[in-house]
């Protein structure tokens, strides 16, 4: 500094110091040259003697430079679901079951390679004329539980698909070119508001199971019995005369009937065996219990006696 007492500081050079030096704390005298305020221009020399000294006192915080966390984006139910079936079935199979849906997310049109989409328990009343373009090899779809008074036309562009379900939905009618596709053997249309069949159905060549309980049914046409692969045929709960039904036709009702009789029965079988297996070891663990305290009441017993007969050796 080059002052006086009758104004501030005054500039008469600068040099630098190399600090990186000075770690080892030894005293240094060095000339340094002083340049002038225009580049290059020297103005003298000047003796510095200098030191590194720490003090305890001033120790300035410098506060690091951290990554930023990187942000964590919250998946959609159906961007899960999604993700579930990429990494879970290699894009094969889709459940969006229970989502609340009234349209078909267009995340699905990237799905190319499913054989199976589950829509069961939303509000879908109608599906996207173009979503069959992008998923043409659907083999099983479900659109059960939702709110469908017409069959998608689309559905019938679906040449691969095997198993349709459409069950407790507001059907009042089936389009004959769902008995025309090729390869469809399961359709399920159960608890709707069917009236009718529509005629020509024998055309379902491949179809094994015509599943058609509760609706409002008063007559079945007797091509049901024409239909060649037809194994199970479902219409319980239709307000129909069976001694009305053609004899192919009753034939085929009757042995449906029995089937699920049978596959009810041993629901109730194989829910009573897992009843009765639970009070068995319900029991089991009952009488273990009480004789770990059989035995522990006995211990004590004879602990008691134990110290009662020490203390009259004592006396």
């Amino acid at each position: 500094d080059d002052y006086d007492m009758a104004s501030g500081n005054d500039f008469i050079g600068s040099f630098e110091v190399p600090l990186n030096e000075l770690n080892d704390c030894v005293e240094r005298r060095q000339w340094f040259t002083l340049n002038g305020e225009e580049e290059g221009a020297e103005v003298g020399n000047v003796l510095l003697a200098y030191r590194l000294v720490h003090n305890p006192e001033y120790a300035p915080f410098v506060e690091e430079e951290s990554e930023p966390e990187p942000e964590v984006i919250e998946l959609t139910p159906v961007e899960k679901r999604i993700q579930k079936c990429v990494e879970g079935s290699d894009g094969t199979s889709l459940n969006l079951s229970k989502l609340q849906l009234d349209v078909v997310p267009e995340q699905v049109n990237a799905l190319t390679a499913l054989n199976a989409i589950n829509f069961r328990g939303n509000l879908l009343s109608v599906i996207r004329d173009d979503l069959f373009t992008f998923v043409p090899s659907i083999t099983s779809l479900n659109l059960s539980l939702n709110a469908f008074s017409v069959v998608p036309g689309t559905i019938s562009q679906l040449s691969s698909l095997t198993r349709l379900v459409l069950s407790d939905n507001q059907l009042s009618s089936l389009p004959i070119d769902l008995f025309a596709m090729p390869k469809l053997a399961e359709l399920y249309v159960e608890r709707n508001y069917l009236r009718d069949l529509p005629k020509g159905i024998s055309v379902a060549l491949n179809m094994t199971k015509l599943m058609l309980a509760g609706n409002q049914l008063t007559y079945i046409p007797e091509e049901v019995a024409e239909m060649p692969s037809l194994k199970m045929f479902d219409v319980r709960d239709n307000p129909i005369n069976e001694s009305d039904l053609n004899v192919g036709v009753r034939k085929i009702y009757d042995s449906t009937v029995l089937h699920v009789s049978k596959t009810s029965r041993r629901g109730l079988v194989s829910r009573a065996l897992t009843v009765r297996k639970l009070v068995e070891e319900n029991r089991e663990r009952q009488l273990r219990l009480f004789a770990e305290q059989e035995k522990a009441a006995k211990r004590a017993e004879k602990e008691e006696r134990l110290a009662a007969s020490a203390k009259k050796k004592k006396r």
